[in-house]
């Protein structure tokens, strides 16, 4: 392990000889702890990567991070050519803060390591309705609680098990799409983005067999999916974070009229009292 931190940081040191070469002068304090806080910083992604994990779980030896260049290359740092040292620093570091866009299943599993996740979300019944607001919050351990209207509605195991009056603070009939909602949404004990959607979309699109293909985004920071049923001509479109690999916000268009949006936060743990009905209760007197 030593041996390969040992290569790595004569990789960093290469590129810092390298471009000062290229500029026939020592790159300035600045420039220089920048681009040593870049190449750390991609130590650290480089060994939390899923691939180099499985590869020290097999007992095998960790790729050290290697200044790869072409005959050419080489020729233009002789050359001491400003143009291409800026050209090959950049192109690493726009690889490095740039990633490659997730697949779903990626985003799956981010979504799934997650404890905690809220959604705020707006549906329409047509073009002419107004839109109706809701709050969902979704807890490891089959947690779920909704605001629904005038509601606050709890569930757990795909159970609704308490619905109250908020201005009252009475015990009230929850509605039937909320309990459609929280009984699939609560149905397992981890988080899973595919319950998720299809609890907030009432299912008609995730009951089918899916396509989920990445489409452009005019957004650096984002990657977007399209997920398409095979039997309605609805689509859910789901924008995620680049860097997290989170669900970020999700829109259902159904050319038939309707539709239904979403913004997701991970911002806030909940502890397990904000799902508790006895401690909501206690709280409202």
């Amino acid at each position: 392990m030593n041996q390969e931190r040992h290569m790595v940081e004569e990789d960093s040191d290469e590129i810092l000889r390298a471009a000062r070469a290229a500029h026939r002068r020592e790159a300035c304090q600045e420039v220089e702890a920048r681009m040593r806080r870049s190449l750390e910083g991609f130590r650290r992604d480089l060994a939390a990567h899923p691939y180099v994990q499985g590869l020290e779980r097999r007992g095998e030896r960790r790729p050290a991070l290697q200044l790869q260049m072409s005959r050419g290359a080489r020729i233009a740092w002789a050359a001491g050519s400003s143009a291409a040292a800026l050209l090959l620093i950049g192109g690493w570091l726009v690889g490095h803060w740039n990633p490659s866009p997730p697949t779903w299943a990626q985003v799956a599993e981010s979504f799934k390591a997650e404890k905690f996740v809220s959604a705020t979300i707006y549906t329409k019944s047509d073009a002419a309705a107004p839109p109706q607001e809701a709050e969902l919050w979704l807890a490891r351990g089959g947690l779920a609680r909704m605001r629904e209207g005038a509601a606050m509605i709890f569930a757990q195991d795909g159970k609704v098990t308490k619905a109250f009056d908020l201005q009252t603070g009475q015990a009230t009939a929850a509605d039937a799409v909320a309990i459609a909602c929280l009984t699939r949404a609560s149905s397992k004990p981890e988080l899973d983005p595919d319950i998720t959607l299809s609890a907030i979309t009432g299912g008609g699109v995730m009951e089918t067999t899916r396509l989920v293909e990445p489409v452009e985004t005019s957004s650096p920071d984002e990657a977007v999916f399209d997920i398409q049923s095979q039997t309605s001509p609805a689509v859910i479109r789901v924008w995620t974070d680049l860097r997290s690999k989170l669900p970020m916000r999700m829109r259902l268009s159904d050319p038939r009229g309707g539709f239904v949006e979403a913004n997701f936060s991970y911002t806030k743990d909940q502890h397990d009292r904000f799902f508790d009905p006895a401690a909501f209760l206690e709280r409202q007197r």
